[in-house]
């Protein structure tokens, strides 16, 4: 078994108590990004990939990582919350007695380190072209300034510019500003989602609701987990002719350094 095995094992053991959980108190989820194409593409993992990746509305969000602290093991689990946690804005639930060390990765100085399930929150987006804008700006404004807060170094002339005029949010009133011009929309009803937090870019940061819709779950690995009700509209949007598989010398994790597997 390889190292990039025995993890995909490990989350998939992680993954399916949060499934438990979460059907238990009727919270809907969906798999993201790479782990939603793996379920398409190979019915399970991606053979190479490093991570799994969960998505929920902010309400589920909420609600979620409270009954995760209420009801998962605390000799187990470790729930991060972000922002309050750690620098950025989504949550990881981590497994205790475990440790991963990762390209740019966080250290967390009290020890909490250890293999993780991402918990990303799908906040709700602007309808119009205008808002969608102001938005995706408001939204990368915040996460620039939640990587620098994490040590990220930027790269190329413009995250590096966003980068350092992001660190005038060291001012609360203008953290509290953009980041509830980003979220402002959770407030109410829209047609879109937002995914800016992610690797998105502005021409598939929104995606209309219907795309998600209520859950289907679908085969993965030896179970089912949940994804968008119109997967391939959804796959479609982020990896393009999703089913190519891409050159062999791209088939790798994009995450992991080092894994200390504990007692699993």
């Amino acid at each position: 078994m390889t190292q990039t095995q025995h993890l995909q094992r490990v989350l998939l053991m992680m993954a399916k108590e949060l499934d438990a959980l979460c059907r238990r108190h009727d919270i809907d989820y969906y798999l993201l990004g790479g782990s939603s194409l793996g379920a398409r593409r190979h019915k399970g993992f991606i053979p190479w990939d490093d991570d799994f990746d969960i998505v929920m509305s902010p309400d589920n969000y909420r609600r979620f990582l409270d009954i995760c602290r209420a009801e998962l093991p605390a000799e187990k689990y470790f729930v991060q919350e972000g922002v309050k946690d750690w620098p950025e804005d989504f949550s990881k639930i981590k497994l205790r007695g475990t440790r991963i060390d990762e390209v740019g990765g966080f250290e967390q100085q009290d020890g909490e380190n250890g293999i993780y399930i991402d918990v990303f929150r799908l906040d709700n987006g602007a309808d119009s072209r205008a808002g969608q804008l102001w938005q995706y700006f408001c939204g990368k404004f915040w996460l620039a300034y939640c990587m620098s807060r994490k040590g990220y170094k930027a790269e190329g002339f413009a995250k590096r510019a966003m980068t350092a005029m992001s660190q005038i949010m060291r001012l609360k009133s203008v953290e509290k500003f953009f980041y509830g011009q980003y979220i402002k929309f959770n407030r109410r009803p829209t047609r879109h989602y937002s995914e800016i937090m992610g690797r998105a870019r502005l021409h598939n940061s929104f995606t209309p609701a219907e795309v998600y819709g209520r859950p289907v779950r679908v085969p993965f690995e030896d179970t089912e987990f949940p994804v968008q009700a119109m997967h391939d509209d959804y796959l479609t949007r982020i990896f393009g002719d999703y089913m190519q598989l891409p050159p062999e010398d791209k088939r790798c994790g994009i995450h992991t350094l080092s894994i200390d597997f504990g007692k699993y």
